[in-house]
């Protein structure tokens, strides 16, 4: 399992990708925290955007596939990508989101990579 963190501009993108994630049952829960103010490096200067940050749980072997269905149907919106693995946390809830080619193992071990 990973979280999933993901930086758009659009809040209608935003809005749109998190929906896409849901039907295609990539994710179970999504949380969206909208007008985040994002502080980049820029010539040695501090410099403030605002953005939308979508989170969410789901499985490590969606990653490729949620990156892949961005490139298609969101071409540019995202600023960045990228996941976290999770450790510990209650697997039954797991069981909700989209079949895999491999089941998750009843030790979830698997799922630690």
């Amino acid at each position: 399992m990973i979280v999933l963190h993901l930086y758009c501009n659009c809040e209608d993108k935003i809005k749109a990708i998190a929906t896409a994630l849901l039907n295609e049952k990539l994710a179970r829960a999504i949380d969206v925290d909208f007008d985040r103010e994002r502080y980049l490096e820029e010539n040695g200067q501090a410099e403030i955007t605002r953005v939308h940050k979508l989170t969410c749980l789901t499985q490590t072997g969606f990653f490729d596939e949620i990156n892949e269905l961005l490139r298609q149907r969101f071409p540019g919106a995202c600023q960045e990508i990228y996941s976290i693995p999770v450790v510990h946390m209650d697997w039954d809830r797991v069981r909700e989101l989209k079949i895999t080619s491999s089941p998750l193992p009843d030790d979830h071990s698997a799922e630690l990579h």
